[in-house]
């Protein structure tokens, strides 16, 4: 995923730290309600919502980002998300703390992952230069890929 000249982003949090994924990717944002819980997924799979007669998998995106998961707050949300292309493409939730909007980065406003020695995370993108400090952007198909959330086909079939 490329960050274009003024492509339009969904910021959100997670344990107070900001977040952004493309727009594209972003089917809608549901207030968060319980989930159905499914025995045998890992810990990040959450469970599974109905949406308007679509059965979706849900998982935390803060456990899936290896962060500790807060208490889920009055301002936590779902979003739904397309993930991956074409035939293979699927709708996923993830739970995060709060959802802010949308912001537009251009490309001089996103910087490559770059932390000296230290390994870039995989699953962003870039860092983003907000009004309000920094966005870590994130590439939803890498942050839903088989290594980090089980198997994707698996947490489809399992709906």
């Amino acid at each position: 995923m490329e960050c274009d000249s003024g492509t339009s982003y969904l910021t959100f949090s997670i344990h107070e730290v900001r977040f952004a994924v493309n727009v594209k990717n972003v089917r809608e944002v549901l207030e968060y309600s319980p989930l159905t819980r499914l025995p045998g997924k890992e810990d990040s799979s959450q469970g599974i919502i109905n949406v308007r007669g679509t059965c979706i998998p849900v998982v935390d995106l803060g456990l899936v980002l290896g962060m500790a998961v807060p208490p889920v707050g009055e301002s936590a949300a779902i979003l739904i998300l397309e993930v991956g292309k074409g035939d293979g493409a699927f709708l996923a939730g993830a739970v995060v703390d709060a959802v802010y909007g949308v912001a537009n980065f251009s490309t001089p406003m996103i910087d490559p992952p770059r932390f000296g020695p230290v390994r870039p995370s995989e699953y962003l993108v870039g860092i983003g230069r907000g009004r309000d400090g920094f966005v870590l952007v994130l590439d939803v198909d890498r942050v839903f890929s088989a290594d980090r959330v089980g198997n994707s086909e698996d947490l489809v079939e399992a709906v």
